[in-house]
C-alpha cells in the first residue's frame, strides 16, 4: 500500500499521520515550507527534510509540460478557478524581484497570447533551477547551509513515449524494492562480520 499526503489543516495532518501503517512507505511531494499561501506543518516539514530516501523523477521535458498544462491551464482547470487569467498574471508579476522586468514581460506575453505550452516551458525552466537547490539543501530553502541526510535516487523515465503514471509508479516501487534488498544485504553482512569478530574474541 502506498500513502499520499495532501496539504490540509494541521490537525487533519496529525490525524492522517497517526492512522498510517508504520510498516508502509509514505510518499510526499518534496515541497518547500510554503505551498502558495499555505504553510506546511513544521513537524511534517521536518519529517520531509529528514526523510531517509529522496526520489527524483527524470521524466522527458515535453511530458512534464503536458502534465503542467493539463493541471493548470486546461479548459477544466480554468473553469474551476475564478478569474484564472488575472490570478495567473498576479502570480507572475509577484516574481518580478526574482525574474526581472524583461522575463516577467515575456511570461505575461505568453499568457496574453494563450501560449500554454510556451508558458509551461517558461515556468518549468524557472522552477527547475530552484528545485535543484531545494532537493539538496538541508533546510530546503536553497539558501541555507548543509545537505540533506537522506539518500537521493533518480528514477529514470526518460525513455517513455508518453506520460504513463502506472509505469512511473511501477519503476518507483521497483527502486524501493532494490533499496530494501540492498539494505538487507548490508545488514546481513554486518551481522556476519560482527559474529566473526565475536568468535575471534572468544578464542
Amino acid at each position: 500500500m502506498v500513502t499520499y499526503i495532501r496539504y490540509v489543516p494541521y490537525f487533519l495532518v496529525n490525524q492522517e499521520w497517526a492512522a498510517m501503517d508504520p510498516e508502509q512507505p509514505v510518499f510526499i511531494e518534496d515541497e518547500g515550507p510554503n505551498v502558495g499561501k499555505v504553510s506546511v506543518p513544521p513537524g511534517l516539514y521536518r519529517r520531509m527534510r529528514d526523510a531517509p530516501i529522496i526520489l527524483r523523477l527524470k521524466v522527458p521535458f515535453p511530458h512534464r509540460i503536458s502534465v503542467l498544462v493539463e493541471a493548470y491551464a486546461s479548459p477544466e482547470a480554468r473553469e474551476k478557478t475564478p478569474d484564472w487569467r488575472a490570478r495567473m498574471e498576479r502570480a507572475i508579476s509577484g516574481l518580478h524581484r526574482r525574474l526581472g522586468p524583461e522575463r516577467v514581460a515575456e511570461a505575461l506575453k505568453l499568457l496574453e497570447t494563450d501560449d500554454a505550452n510556451g508558458f509551461g516551458e517558461f515556468m518549468l525552466n524557472y522552477y527547475d533551477g530552484l528545485y535543484d537547490k531545494h532537493i539538496k539543501n538541508a533546510s530546503g530553502t536553497g539558501g541555507g547551509k548543509g545537505v540533506r541526510s537522506g539518500d537521493l535516487y533518480d528514477i529514470d523515465c526518460e525513455d517513455l513515449d508518453a506520460y504513463d503514471e502506472v509505469e512511473i509508479s511501477s519503476r518507483i516501487l521497483r527502486q524501493l524494492d532494490a533499496i530494501a534488498e540492498t539494505s538487507q544485504c548490508k545488514a546481513a553482512s554486518g551481522a556476519a562480520a560482527a559474529s566473526g569478530a565475536q568468535g575471534k574474541d572468544d578464542k
